[in-house]
Parts: C-alpha cells; sequence; structure tokens
C-alpha cells in the first residue's frame, strides 16, 4: 500500500513542503505559548495567522510589532503586515452534545407540587408545576 503523500500531484507536494517550512519558520517568530495554537499564511508580503481563539487573537494583536520586528531579522522572510483572523474550530462544529433528561422522582414531584400549593408567588408556583410536569414525561 502506498502513503498517501506518494498519490499527490508533484506540484501539490512541493506547495505542501513550502507551506509546512513557512509554518515551523512562523512558529519561531511567535511567542512560545502560542506556537501549537496558531496557523499561519504568507502570501506576498501579508501574513495572515488564524486563531480559534479571541482572547489569543487580541494578545498577537497587541504583540503584531514585535512579530513583525523578529520576521524582519529572517531574511527568507518578508512580511510587509500581519492579519490575525478568528475562525471557528471545526472539532467544536461536530461536537455533539448530550442533553441529560431530567430524572424526577415521585417523591420530588410530590414535594414540588406541595411547594406550589404553599408559594404566594404565582410566577414561582407555575414554575414549580411545569418542573413537576417532567417527572410524568419520564
Amino acid at each position: 500500500m502506498q502513503p498517501i503523500w506518494s498519490l499527490l500531484a508533484p506540484e501539490l507536494q512541493k506547495k505542501l513542503k513550502k507551506q509546512q517550512s513557512l509554518q515551523e519558520k512562523m512558529h519561531f517568530h511567535l511567542p512560545e505559548e502560542y506556537r501549537g495554537k496558531v496557523h499561519c499564511h504568507l502570501s506576498t508580503g501579508f501574513l495572515k495567522i488564524y486563531t480559534f481563539s479571541s482572547m489569543l487573537a487580541s494578545k498577537l494583536r497587541y504583540q503584531q510589532q514585535q512579530i513583525l520586528k523578529s520576521i524582519d531579522s529572517d531574511p527568507e522572510l518578508t512580511v510587509q503586515k500581519i492579519k490575525i483572523l478568528v475562525g471557528t474550530n471545526p472539532e467544536y462544529l461536530n461536537k455533539k452534545t448530550e442533553k441529560s433528561a431530567i430524572k424526577l422522582s415521585q417523591t420530588a414531584k410530590e414535594s414540588l407540587l406541595q411547594s406550589a400549593k404553599m408559594s404566594d408567588e404565582p410566577e414561582l408556583a407555575a414554575a414549580l408545576l411545569r418542573l413537576a410536569a417532567l417527572a410524568d414525561k419520564n
């Protein structure tokens, strides 16, 4: 069985190697705590840094000038401007959360009904009755 890398067209392999090299170089110029949390793309002197955290993006924007100075020291990279973008984490989109069903015992139901009868506040009584009704759905 052939590795998937060998199935790619040679020019695509070359572009992927170049992108991987760029990622490694760019990560070197970023502060250490951000290196594994961003993805970089360089196109005609315009560096785009993608992250999934708006807080991290704000910190990177604050340090943008220092990052540019560090990049300027590398003769192989030419960056005039940095743009920091926040994306949606694809893992978060695919994650399915399970809704936990509320299970009430008959004793809990009776207690809620009794509390609703004793309540002087109509809104609280209505909320307690709705909650007690959940026991019937189980």
